[in-house]
């Protein structure tokens, strides 16, 4: 097997709800994958017993090949500094180079956790990366619809 299989749930630390978000793939230590993301929404959940915070950031990813998709960035903290100036760097509509192990859950979305982030700026400029992702997402949608199209 390539990876592993996690089952993920999700405790409410005030009400005690269980939730069950699927499973996920961890792949092998060592394979990373860079992205660009554009930072669609961010979740916060906690702080747990141990004091961490997790911060779920919802994404669109453009990779090297001009592909877009979904992505999830998760990021656990510790501290309340460090959560807002995670969310703070984080926010909607901000564009940023992700770097980081990967896993693959069970309907196929990616996830990156705790990865390294920078601005996409000198490596690219900003303007035309947000071009790049209005172009690809609507070629992607495009084709999408025309395949569903065909008989």
């Amino acid at each position: 097997m390539i990876g592993e299989m996690a089952r993920v749930t999700i405790e409410d630390p005030e009400s005690g709800e269980i939730i069950n978000a699927g499973q996920y793939m961890f792949l092998p230590t060592g394979l990373e994958m860079a992205v660009i993301a554009l930072v669609k929404s961010v979740e916060t959940y906690g702080p747990y017993p141990d004091g961490s915070i997790q911060i779920d950031a919802r994404c669109k990813g453009l990779d090297s090949a001009g592909m877009v998709f979904d992505l999830d960035a998760n990021f656990t903290r510790h501290t309340p500094e460090e959560k807002a100036a995670l969310l703070s760097d984080m926010a909607t509509n901000s564009i940023h180079i992700l770097c980081g192990q990967y896993g693959i859950d069970d309907k196929g979305s990616i996830g990156l956790t705790d990865p390294a982030y920078r601005p996409v700026q000198p490596d690219f400029e900003e303007d035309m990366v947000r071009q790049a992702f209005d172009i690809n997402e609507a070629y992607r949608t495009n084709v999408a619809l025309l395949l569903r199209e065909k008989p």
